[in-house]
């Protein structure tokens, strides 16, 4: 049970003690920022002696315009998150519950919202939108933590599927660093372990490259010859920087670990320890870390991670309230199609992943798997029917939806489905494109990512514009090879010339796509 606060202060000052063990009454807490020396309730009763105003509304209003300013009051956002506690309480008691198969406690997820309520940054994303005029903010902030807790939960399952070395691949420096650092591994005067663990994960994502280019989830770890490859890449940069870090700004990290490093050689059995440590950092990450309310909160997780919920943007959507419980909604409902999928036999799922993440035709189709159209038509439908079944029987239970709904479902599961398979094969091409040589993954920021023409990107780089187009192209037809061989796996071809030709205009046509609108962004330096 939660006390009701009465007083205008404390709405905005305090906090629940989530620690307490006290199930039936949890207690409120004032919040204290010691390295300020100071504390919400003082900040609030000095700008409540200006203003002399008894009405909540008001207080919202104020602190979210003050958290708005280019140079924001740094307690503004804090009362806000204070205001909302109750409702992140609630919200994520129910997701708790939701989300039981996973093992989170309520109070794990109390801490979800907390860390995007209490961080100035994903504070001012929650509600950069926030309108009053459009119902109250903890109607939206409802909405918004729900989406949240769904995408954490999420985003650590996404985790999970890569294999040690994938991992590596995958995570930007920025999230890195910070995983590490979260973990305790930092400099000092003895040990410069971060900027080893750092300086070895750069040299393993330049060096390391598959035996055999298979999925993200199959990539193994490096053999003794790749890890000594690695190792003298490491010393190389130590020894002698100049030749191979360049002075620009994304490099400055690169730069002061091989300065704090002062040409201290490793052995490969010592940078395979390090890299160890580096992917027992980055799993630990996966679960939740609990802070307690005055410590720092920390900062945002890899906001480089594509989720499903990412493809329903909230500013596509005049009406946010709306948008958000649709956002809710959809994402139970994903994650139970992607559960039944995963009950299907391997055969069912690669005829799914064929016809709806390359849209290959079901002639084609029965020429992979030596059957004809109309047992492919057949096994597609009711492959399709299991995952709609389970989709409808939970919708029935949450929302008594009409038999005229089910149609509508039936439709959007299709579409969820076809979002699904090609952002699998989205994450295969960014796992294989980061692998390429760091000059051709720069031509392609540079010219797909940042727009810019080709003679732009040659003066940039230094390149003769013919050169760049040919680097381009060899880049595309080592994606179509990887994708193709990837596509054709496991496949029992009875006419595999007529598939090919079929699949692969249409791999063609899926990588053309893919890498006008990449996430080039979000690739590490």
């Amino acid at each position: 049970m939660l006390k009701k606060r009465i007083n205008l202060v404390d709405k905005f000052t305090t906090f629940l003690d989530i620690s307490s063990n006290n199930a039936s009454s949890i207690p409120w807490l004032r919040d204290r920022d010691r390295d300020r020396d100071l504390d919400l309730t003082r900040n609030f009763q000095e700008h409540y002696n200006l203003m002399q105003k008894d009405n909540e509304e008001f207080w919202i209003e104020y602190w979210l315009e003050k958290s708005r300013q280019s140079n924001p009051n740094p307690f503004a956002h804090k009362h806000i998150a204070s205001y909302l506690e109750e409702t992140a309480y609630w919200v994520a008691k129910k997701q708790a519950l939701n989300y039981s198969s996973f093992n989170y406690s309520w109070q794990d997820l109390m801490q979800v919202a907390r860390i995007n309520l209490l961080n100035q940054e994903k504070f001012s994303k929650l509600f950069d939108k926030y309108n009053s005029k459009r119902g109250s903010i903890t109607k939206l902030a409802k909405y918004k933590l729900v989406t949240v807790i769904y995408d954490f939960i999420h985003v650590g399952l996404e985790k999970r599927k890569y294999s040690d070395a994938a991992l590596l691949r995958v995570v930007t420096h920025t999230f890195f660093r910070e995983t590490l650092i979260n973990a305790g591994i930092k400099d000092t005067e003895q040990n410069k372990q971060l900027s080893q663990c750092l300086l070895a994960w750069y040299c393993f994502k330049e060096i390391y490259t598959p035996i055999q280019l298979t999925g993200t989830q199959r990539l193994e770890w490096a053999n003794e010859a790749q890890l000594e490859s690695i190792t003298n890449r490491y010393n190389q940069l130590l020894s002698k920087p100049q030749q191979g870090i360049n002075s620009g700004k994304s490099n400055k990290w690169l730069q002061s670990c091989v300065a704090a490093l002062h040409n201290t050689a490793i052995n490969s059995e010592t940078l395979n320890k390090s890299l160890l440590t580096c992917v027992k950092a980055l799993r630990h990450d996966i679960s939740l870390t609990i802070d307690s309310l005055d410590k720092p909160v920390g900062k945002p997780s890899d906001e480089t991670q594509i989720t499903l919920a990412d493809t329903l943007e909230a500013d596509k959507f005049d009406n946010y309230e709306e948008e958000e419980l649709q956002n809710q909604e959809w994402n139970e409902i994903k994650i139970i199609f992607i559960n039944s999928y995963n009950q299907l036999s391997q055969e069912n799922q690669k005829m799914l992943q064929l016809e709806l993440g390359l849209s290959l035709a079901q002639k084609y189709i029965g020429v992979a798997f030596s059957i004809e159209q109309y047992q492919v038509s057949r096994r597609l439908n009711r492959a399709k029917r299991l995952i709609l079944t389970d989709v409808v029987q939970w919708s029935l239970q949450k929302f008594n939806i009409t038999p005229e709904e089910v149609e509508y479902i039936s439709q959007a599961i299709d579409a969820c489905l076809v979002q699904y398979f090609k952002s699998n094969f989205g994450e295969f091409l960014t796992v294989n494109l980061t692998q390429s040589d760091s000059k051709n993954l720069e031509i392609f920021k540079l010219h797909y990512g940042k727009k810019l023409p080709l003679n732009k990107v040659a003066e940039q780089l230094n390149i003769p514009e013919s050169a760049l187009q040919e680097r381009i192209d060899g880049v595309k037809q080592q994606l179509h090879l990887t994708l193709s061989a990837e596509v054709q796996r496991d496949l029992p071809l009875n006419s595999p010339e007529s598939f090919s030709n079929e699949a692969n205009q249409r791999i063609f046509a899926f990588i053309d796509a893919w890498i006008k609108n990449a996430p080039y962004a979000t690739f590490g330096n």
